[in-house]
């Protein structure tokens, strides 16, 4: 033993250098830990904060749609919708008939036969009638008889028209039912009952031999004469202008 040496007061036992940690090193982990300590917490606050806050809402922008049109395709035009204004008027109208020239009617009057009616003002007066005491005719009436033979022969019309009226004393031995079996030429197509201004009357259609209509009578038997009306048409359905002049028929006193 060296002299010189003096033996330690104690006795340690030191670790290894090989398992020694140095100061610094664990100085350097206490503030790395500190460190990460204080952004975890940093981190806690600020997410704390963001959720208490209202969110603000984002706009909803649309998107733009752009229709191109193909080519050669037809154009469409806005409709073009005219307005309309209906005048309902609640006057009466002035005549029965539908405003026409056959539809125009004037008064007459005969005290003799005791009866008065209207027909078409158009109409002319006709003089020695071939069809009965009073006649009126269109304008553009023409007649034509009918072949003469044993029974003989009766005018009827070609053209236009002709309204006739005829009286007669009445005849104790008169009945309407005659009216219906003329005999001679005329032909009738058919005969039924009507009343004429409450008088009992019978009416007649008359055809040519072809069965072509050409005419209607009435007969109408009062307490003093035996009364013949009758129209005389080229066409049938200008027939119904009896039918109009009847509707204005009446017997005077």
């Amino acid at each position: 033993m060296d002299p010189n040496s003096a033996p330690p007061l104690f006795s340690e036992s030191l670790p290894p250098s090989g398992n020694r940690i140095s100061l610094p090193i664990v100085i350097m982990a206490i503030v790395l830990i500190l460190v990460i300590a204080s952004g975890s917490y940093y981190l806690g606050l600020q997410s704390h904060h963001s959720t208490s806050q209202p969110t603000a809402a984002v706009p909803t922008v649309a998107p733009t749609v752009t229709l191109e049109t193909p080519p050669n395709s037809p154009t469409i035009q806005p409709l073009n919708i005219k307005k309309q204004t209906v005048v309902i008027t609640t006057n009466p109208p002035t005549s029965v008939f539908p405003s026409s020239p056959d539809n125009e009617f004037k008064a007459y009057t005969n005290n003799g036969m005791k009866v008065t009616l209207q027909y078409p003002t158009h109409w002319k007066m006709v003089s020695n009638c071939k069809f009965g005491a009073i006649c009126f005719s269109s304008t553009d009436f023409q007649e034509k008889l009918s072949g003469v033979g044993d029974g003989g022969g009766f005018y009827y019309a070609i053209k236009g028209n002709l309204f006739s009226l005829s009286s007669s004393p009445r005849m104790s031995e008169m009945k309407l039912d005659d009216f219906c079996h003329p005999g001679g030429p005329i032909k009738i197509h058919s005969c039924f009952d009507l009343t004429l201004d409450g008088y009992s009357a019978k009416k007649r259609i008359e055809v040519l031999d072809n069965n072509v209509e050409f005419a209607t009578t009435i007969a109408v038997l009062t307490e003093n004469q035996f009364l013949t009306i009758g129209l005389t048409y080229a066409s049938k359905e200008d027939s119904v202008l009896l039918d109009k002049i009847l509707s204005t028929f009446k017997f005077i006193k």
